[in-house]
């Protein structure tokens, strides 16, 4: 079975001279018996490097002397070695960290010691909580991470809107066994079926365009969630996982025209545009647990000042906006899904769509 290594970022220093600092990127754990494991070390000038790796659980595969290097590891811990042309050299002890239970809505067994949990699925701007039940001492430390292993938080509890859909980790290192308490992670079911993975469609030709702008760069920003354009203004929507909010800007001709900043615990999954009518968006408010999401809706004019703001949910389940648009007249119309009832609608089972049209502007 293949998994992912789970890599942070750590900076390491032997017989370094001053001038001549390494950044390491290494694994902070790996699963038993994983493959595609990658560290990286950032060179000086005119450095060049020799990787090495000593312990019974681990080799490495491909060449030794580039920046990146790629191993797998078996069931015990290895120690991964960097010598550079200059003298320096960067070591690392990878432990082998056992794989806990999958982490789903309701209480997960936490075992005493260092354990990973995979999350299957988090869907973009979910919100979810994880905290320790039914321990004794020390209270133990949540780690979360994503599916490339970057540290996203830690602490002895996590709340978590996740920036896009996908896999995550829990490591929690506990001093006894106890109980995990999840909210807002829903069983991820897999696809019946199955195949090869080919597609029998041939690729047509094409070339792709050259990346016109890079249109932020700050590193609290997962990336660019919504695009759309109004004749020659882009507008985009972010999302800042600091902040908690979501970030609205106009360009035109790479230039930053406006910028509209939510309310906190506000996410805008989908943005549609009007030359006339302006700009509307999707998503949710307050979280993704149970009786704390709200489906949000919110209109906005050419110039980036806020028209209306609309939220509404159920207090038994999950709501999420995820779909809107303009008809001729102005009107929008919107989609969504809900766990819950609402009061002229009882749910049919699991998640149901639904569809809404959210007030004019006053």
């Amino acid at each position: 079975m293949r998994f992912l290594a789970v890599l942070t970022v750590l900076t390491f220093a032997s017989v370094m001279a001053p001038a001549q600092s390494v950044l390491y990127n290494g694994p902070d754990s790996v699963l038993p018996n994983s493959d595609g494991n990658y560290s990286t070390v950032s060179l000086p000038a005119g450095v060049t490097v020799n990787w090495s790796i000593s312990g019974t659980g681990g080799v490495i595969r491909g060449v030794t002397t580039n920046p990146l290097v790629f191993y797998d590891v078996t069931t015990a811990p290895v120690v991964l070695m960097a010598r550079l042309s200059n003298g320096t050299s960067v070591a690392d002890t990878i432990p082998v960290v056992v794989a806990g239970p999958v982490l789903t809505e309701g209480t997960v067994a936490m075992t005493a010691g260092i354990r990973l949990h995979p999350i299957l699925q988090l869907l973009r701007g979910e919100r979810t909580k994880i905290k320790p039940i039914n321990f004794t001492g020390a209270k133990p430390v949540l780690t979360l991470l994503s599916s490339q292993g970057r540290v996203l938080a830690t602490g002895d509890s996590i709340d978590f809107r996740s920036p896009t859909r996908g896999l995550y980790f829990i490591v929690a290192n506990a001093k006894s066994a106890g109980q995990l308490k999840v909210e807002g992670i829903s069983p991820n079911t897999p696809p019946v079926g199955g195949g090869t993975g080919a597609s029998p469609l041939t690729q047509p030709v094409c070339t792709v365009g050259k990346l016109d702008a890079q249109l932020d760069r700050k590193s609290n920003f997962t990336g660019g969630e919504s695009m759309v354009t109004i004749g020659s203004k882009v507008i985009t929507a972010v999302y800042d996982f600091v902040q908690q909010k979501t970030v609205v800007n106009a360009y035109q001709n790479d230039r930053l025209l406006w910028t509209w900043l939510s309310n906190e615990n506000e996410y805008l999954r989908t943005l549609n545009a009007h030359p006339t009518f302006g700009i509307v968006g999707i998503g949710s408010s307050g979280g993704a647990l149970k009786s704390e999401d709200n489906v949000l809706v919110v209109r906005l004019n050419g110039d980036g000042v806020l028209q209306t703001r609309t939220t509404f949910g159920t207090v038994n389940g999950k709501d999420f906006g995820f779909g809107v648009s303009f008809l001729t007249d102005g009107t929008v119309m919107a989609t969504g899904f809900t766990e819950g009832n609402f009061p002229t609608f009882k749910n049919a089972g699991g998640l149901d769509a639904f569809g809404f049209q959210p007030p004019a502007p006053c």
